[in-house]
């Protein structure tokens, strides 16, 4: 049995996140965050609980619909792990409060300890130079070289991200974002599970294929 089998087709995972869009409505996400913490009910609560407590500025997205994202991404975290399972939930939760908020490191060392803000700031992508090749290559060994759960994190935000790519309507982003997902997050993903980089593939040459859609896309 394939780990990638509790997800659905692409269309209809698609399906699912723009149903969050159009809605607001992220039942959904919690009823499956709620199964898939139980092992770390109290720790991924308390993450839960420390992401609402900041402000939240993230361009596109209301408060509910970012939760949906860091909701979905803690899921497909503790899917893809076999340890660190904990650290690996609670960063999913939280990846990258940094940039879209205003907390203080402090504030998250205190909460959480040095390595979850350790890690954080290594997840952290500087805007400025995002599109510097030598840039994304010593990213990358960062997270590599920091904790090697760290991949499993950036892969499976990546992983969520990538079904709504196509909402983008900038072609060059889109293949700009695609180039990176090939060159980084497949040889990372596959090192975690041969199926989920045979997964992150075919979300690669569906988006390809696919192109620009808007939100309202029937599918």
């Amino acid at each position: 049995m394939k780990k990638t089998d509790f997800l659905k087709s692409i269309e209809a995972e698609l399906n699912d996140r723009l149903h969050v869009l159009n809605t607001n409505d992220i039942d959904r996400e919690i009823q499956q965050w709620n199964e898939a913490i139980r092992a770390h009910e109290s720790s991924m609560r308390d993450a839960l609980d420390f992401l609402k407590s900041i402000h939240i500025d993230h361009v596109g997205l209301t408060e509910e619909q970012y939760i949906a994202h860091c909701l979905r991404t803690c899921i497909l975290g503790l899917k893809f792990t076999n340890s660190n399972s904990e650290q690996v939930g609670v960063i999913c939760l939280i990846h990258n409060v940094l940039e879209i908020s205003d907390v203080e490191e402090e504030r998250i060392e205190k909460h959480f300890g040095k390595e979850i803000l350790d890690g954080l700031i290594t997840l952290k992508v500087d805007r400025d130079q995002q599109k510097d090749p030598e840039y994304l290559k010593a990213y990358y060994k960062g997270i590599a070289d920091l904790n090697p759960y760290l991949k499993t994190v950036k892969v499976v935000d990546k992983l969520d991200n990538l079904y709504m790519l196509g909402l983008n309507p900038n072609d060059e982003v889109r293949e700009r974002y695609l180039k990176e997902i090939q060159e980084y997050i497949v040889p990372f993903a596959a090192e975690i599970d041969s199926d989920l980089g045979e997964l992150i593939e075919d979300l690669i040459v569906y988006n390809k294929k696919v192109g620009h859609f808007t939100k309202e896309i029937k599918l």
